[in-house]
């Protein structure tokens, strides 16, 4: 099992790509899978959960929202990146904050973008929520296969498609729920893993 650390570069590190292409340096990264329907957010990715269970509590439905959110706006930042953007530190607290910044700083200076493939396969979909107290851990399928280019010349430097398994643990910050650490815990090349799982 791989994992792909925020310390690495965007080069490196590809699987961060778009929403967590977005986080970087001591923690992993992350995003999730499953593109049967869904709302198209504009950016070429589908992002879907699973129907709202009625017993779902508040929080929980705040922690997803929360996530679905966050997925939207990383994708938006890895098309044009920028460290101080407000959607940073309004989804984002402690370390994963730094190290998105800093992913974005690299990216801004590296002349990096995101676009769509032309399958558009990526999407994410929340597999499950737990909370406790302030504290919150989220799992998601990420199915990433956007494209890293080189923004100056449109040259693709990574089409390459993989399959994510992240664990994200969220905390209660002001009384708003933010990812606080991430990582990848499993991955597999191409649409595969949790991908193919209901």
């Amino acid at each position: 099992m791989s994992r792909c650390l925020w310390g690495d570069s965007m080069m490196f590190c590809a699987a961060m790509r778009w929403r967590l292409l977005a986080i970087l340096a001591v923690m992993a990264i992350t995003t999730a899978c499953g593109n049967n329907g869904g709302d198209d957010d504009g950016t070429g990715t589908t992002t879907r959960s699973r129907p709202t269970p009625t017993t779902m509590s508040a929080d929980e439905a705040a922690v997803r929202k929360v996530a679905e959110e966050w997925n939207r706006e990383a994708i938006r930042l890895a098309v044009t990146p920028d460290p101080d953007d407000p959607a940073l530190e309004r989804y984002l607290t402690g370390a994963l904050l730094r190290q998105f910044k800093t992913v974005q700083i690299q990216r801004l200076k590296d002349g990096l973008t995101s676009r769509a493939s032309p399958e558009n396969r990526a999407a994410a979909r929340i597999i499950s929520v737990e909370v406790d107290g302030n504290q919150a851990e989220l799992q998601e399928c990420i199915i990433d296969d956007r494209l890293l280019v080189r923004r100056a010349t449109g040259e693709v430097l990574d089409d390459s498609v993989s399959t994510s398994r992240l664990r994200t643990v969220l905390s209660r910050d002001g009384g708003s729920w933010k990812l606080a650490r991430s990582e990848e815990v499993a991955r597999w090349e191409g649409v595969a893993g949790c991908a193919k799982t209901s």
